[in-house]
């Protein structure tokens, strides 16, 4: 017994060991000293400051200096007393410029940037280490612990510029006070908007900025756990604002809310990628695609045996981004008829670290290089204001016109109806890069919200930090919108402005959300319902599907 005993013993010491020596080769040194950290820090801002081409813009449009917050940041960094809490350090300092594309990234994606990008991707994952940059990856990511027994006694969502409660937590005592299509007005005394903005940084997840009422805004409140309850303001039509002190829910509960809708195939499983179905009597196609990665035989055959109809609608809400020549070569030349061109803006910014990047990018594409004033005389009186002024100053460059060119492919279907793009606020990156370009070419009417942005550029630069090896990400150029106007800020405004109502998102949660729905439906769906409107015709949901 005492043998085996030992025996055991024995064996946790060398798994121990051997855990210890895996941690330690696959971290970016553990333990670093505060010179090293300090020098870390030192490398990032620097390279973030002269480099980075959205720091003004979010001082100007977001009332966010976060060149000012230098000393705060050195001083968290400082004080970190593990890798953990350095990591986390810098991904809130990078949180704060509140972009999409700035982040701690993978190995992974420092990987794919390389492999489908020119020579300065391909330099830093040559002198990366995929295990430690994973390492640092992984502490910046990881969630932070829950409160015991504080769950969230409801759930509201960013909806036509207010927040509305879509779900509410089982107990009894919650539901009595909180009811599905109730506003929040206030949180814990403060006006629900401000906030929010005060939320930046904090939330592991970014602030988001609608356009159209020029307020920084997330798409799920994220409510406080501190305190014995929770203090809200709501409001409901029969009855005005009223002041709730609502309890935390007493057990963890799965919100079932979820938009935009997801559909079950045949079988009433999720769909993959791509969904397709045909509306309105047959007269109308519609597909849905959630991510611009992986290319499916399921989209062309659809467009092949769509091509024929008058009208098709692509929906694109929610699908994050991926690659651009997914878009290209899997939409627009499939079903092209002729040549489909349009022109835009970019500009960068004058630091010496993101030149070779983008001056790689630019060497293979059809550009114009112009100056700034004729930059301001190609917009026009009537435009030149939108020109974002940070772009026309001497910390930018003069910027390059870029002509965006998608040729049909050879065995493209020509279609020739009616197509409608549905987008909304999470159509990000390669997703927003289309329907900027649906926009400015017409080849789609762009239907829905804004877009979430940052579409309009090139792969963002990767950036090593010396000591730890942690990886950084930040986007390289400005893209501007056909109108000049900055697409990070304005992102892409759809040519018809749709947003649900608050019947709307009843009427959703009353088809039952909770589980996949059998094919879309305008009943609830109100930017379909716009589409089928615009196209003169309708129906109450998919007469077929794929």
């Amino acid at each position: 017994m005492r043998v085996t005993r030992a025996r055991q013993l024995l064996t946790g010491v060398v798994a121990l060991i051997a855990a210890t020596l895996t941690l330690i080769s696959c971290s970016g040194r553990p333990n670093l000293t505060t010179d090293e950290k300090l020098e870390d820090f030192e490398y990032l801002f620097g390279i973030l400051e002269q480099n980075h081409p959205f720091l003004a813009l979010k001082t100007r449009a977001e009332g966010f200096d976060w060149v000012s917050r230098r000393a705060e940041f050195e001083r968290v960094v400082a004080a970190s007393k593990d890798d953990a809490s350095l990591a986390q350090a810098i991904a809130r300092m990078l949180r704060e410029i509140n972009n999409g594309h700035t982040t701690i990234t993978s190995a992974a994606m420092v990987k794919l940037m390389a492999e489908l990008n020119e020579e300065p991707w391909k330099e830093v994952a040559r002198n990366a280490s995929p295990a430690r940059i994973d390492y640092w990856a992984r502490l910046a990511g990881a969630p932070a612990p829950v409160p015991e027994g504080k769950y969230p006694p409801f759930l509201a969502v960013y909806n036509g510029g207010e927040y509305v409660v879509v779900a509410v937590a089982p107990d009894e005592t919650i539901r009595q006070m909180v009811r599905p299509g109730m506003r929040v007005v206030a949180v814990e005394g403060v006006p629900v908007h401000e906030y929010v903005a005060a939320r930046r940084g904090q939330s592991p997840y970014l602030l988001r900025y609608d356009p159209v009422r020029k307020r920084l805004y997330q798409r799920q409140l994220e409510l406080p756990r501190t305190g014995e309850s929770l203090r809200v303001a709501l409001e409901e039509p029969s009855t005005g604002v009223f002041e709730a002190r609502v309890p935390f829910a007493s057990e963890n509960w799965d919100h079932s809310y979820s938009w935009p809708p997801r559909y079950a195939d045949t079988q009433g499983a999720p769909t993959a990628n791509v969904y397709t179905a045909v509306l309105a009597g047959g007269s109308v196609g519609y597909v849905q695609i959630t991510s611009f990665m992986n290319m499916e035989p399921a989209l062309r055959r659809f467009f092949q045996e769509a091509r024929d109809l008058p009208v098709l609608i692509i929906d694109i809400r929610g699908n994050r981004g991926g690659l651009s020549t997914y878009w290209e070569k899997a939409i627009v030349a499939q079903l092209a008829a002729e040549p489909v061109s349009c022109t835009y803006c970019v500009t960068w910014r004058t630091g010496e670290y993101v030149q070779p990047f983008v001056e790689a990018k630019i060497s293979r594409m059809l550009v114009e290089r112009i100056s700034k004033q004729a930059l301001v005389e190609k917009a026009g009186p009537g435009l030149a204001a939108n020109i974002p002024p940070e772009a026309l100053g001497d910390d930018f460059v003069d910027p390059c016109l870029i002509r965006a060119r998608v040729l049909p492919a050879a065995d493209s279907v020509r279609y020739r109806g009616k197509i409608y793009l549905l987008v909304d606020d999470l159509c990000f990156s390669a997703a927003d890069g289309f329907a900027s370009f649906c926009k400015a070419t017409g080849f789609a009417t762009v239907v829905g919200t804004w877009t979430g942005g940052d579409g309009i550029g090139f792969t963002p630069a990767p950036v090593l930090l010396p000591n730890s090896g942690i990886a950084v990400q930040f986007p390289v150029v400005m893209g501007l919108n056909p109108d000049f106007s900055a697409n990070e800020e304005t992102h892409t405004c759809p040519d018809v402005m749709v947003e649900q109502s608050v019947e709307d998102i009843l009427e959703y949660l009353a088809a039952g959300d909770a589980v996949l729905l059998s094919g879309p439906d305008p009943r609830f769906d109100a930017a379909l319902r716009a589409c089928l409107a615009l196209s003169h015709v309708s129906s109450t949901g998919a007469q077929t599907s794929r």
